[in-house]
């Protein structure tokens, strides 16, 4: 399942970026602000979308209590 975003670059979590890849984002580079976390863009022309997976939102809450936000 994927839901629409409106961003078309994100910073992920390292852990969670094969799920990017499998929905169609591209890797851009490593994030130099935070450590294992990556840059992606999405470059289709169609709608952006993104992963959703349990994984996706235990990073996602791991982020928030880091002081950073992803998605």
């Amino acid at each position: 399942m994927t839901e629409k975003t409106q961003d078309q670059t994100k910073i992920v979590s390292d852990a969670v970026l094969a799920e990017w890849y499998a929905v169609g984002w591209s890797y851009v580079g490593p994030d130099d602000s935070s450590p294992d976390h990556s840059v992606i863009s999405w470059q289709l022309g169609e709608p952006v979308v993104a992963p959703f997976s349990e994984a996706m939102r235990v990073a996602e809450a791991v982020g928030m209590l880091e002081g950073r936000a992803e998605g």
